[in-house]
C-alpha cells in the first residue's frame, strides 16, 4: 500500500466503520483525563494538509494535530479536547476532490525508504524521504500555500537523484 494516510484509515485498522465512531472511542479510552468529549454537530473549521503522507489538520487552540479524512471531514484535537469549542468536532476544509487526487499522486511520485513499523500503516508513517539534497528532503508534505505547479517544481528533484 502506497498511499497518503487518513484517519478512515486508522478507524478501519481499530474495526470501526467510521472516524466518528473511532473519536469517540478514543474519548471513552481517554476516561476522565479529556473533560469535553466529541460530542455534538460540528463548529468551526480547521484546514487540511499533508504532513509526512497523512492528512491532518491543525488545532486552532493549542497547534494540536490529528489526522483527518476527506470522506468524513471531521476534527476532534486530543490534545486539548477541543475545550474552546465545548468539546465540538470543527469542520475540515479539503481541496476539491480533483485537486486532492493531484495533489496525492504529486506526493506518492516522491520515493520513500519504508522503516519499521508493526503494520503497514505504521510503516508508511515510518518512511523516510529517499531524495535529499543541499536544500534538504523532498518529503510527501503539501500546505494549502502551495499548487500543482510549486509540487511539479519540486518533484523535478527526483530526476537523477534516486
Amino acid at each position: 500500500m502506497d498511499k497518503i494516510i487518513t484517519a478512515k484509515d486508522y478507524a478501519k485498522r481499530a474495526g470501526f466503520k467510521t472516524v466518528s465512531e473511532y473519536i469517540q472511542n478514543l474519548c471513552l479510552k481517554k476516561g476522565r483525563l479529556i473533560d469535553t468529549p466529541m460530542e455534538g454537530e460540528p463548529t468551526g473549521e480547521v484546514v487540511a494538509e499533508i504532513n509526512w503522507g497523512r492528512w491532518i489538520a491543525r488545532c486552532p487552540d493549542c497547534n494540536g494535530a490529528e489526522d483527518v479524512d476527506p470522506d468524513e471531514p471531521i476534527f476532534y484535537c486530543f490534545s486539548c479536547g477541543n475545550h474552546k469549542n465545548r468539546g465540538k468536532p470543527r469542520k475540515v476544509k479539503f481541496p476539491n476532490e480533483q485537486l486532492r487526487k493531484s495533489i496525492e499522486a504529486e506526493l506518492l511520485k516522491r520515493p520513500v525508504e519504508i522503516k519499521s513499523g508493526a503494520n503497514e500503516l505504521d510503516r508508511l508513517v515510518n518512511a523516510q524521504p529517499k531524495i535529499r539534497d543541499e536544500q534538504g528532503v523532498l518529503s510527501r508534505c503539501w500546505t494549502p500555500d502551495e499548487t500543482i505547479a510549486d509540487l511539479r517544481k519540486q518533484n523535478k528533484a527526483i530526476n537523477g537523484k534516486n
